[in-house]
């Protein structure tokens, strides 16, 4: 791994309820050093929304 050939990783989030926000902390061992690397949106984390169920009207502020 370097950043010449990097890892990648699909997420597929999903909430069933309500609105969610989170971030992710990923550990990693590359040889010999290891470390948490901490993955969000430029500083805020992701925001994951349930659908809304059929009818209901969402307002988000």
């Amino acid at each position: 791994m370097s950043p010449d050939d990097p890892e990648v990783f699909e997420l597929l989030v999903v909430a069933e309820r309500f609105y969610v926000a989170w971030t992710l902390e990923l550990n990693w061992i590359c040889e010999d050093r290891q470390g948490t690397t901490l993955i969000d949106l430029a500083g805020h984390p992701f925001r994951t929304m349930a659908r809304p169920s059929r009818g209901t009207e969402w307002s988000v502020r």
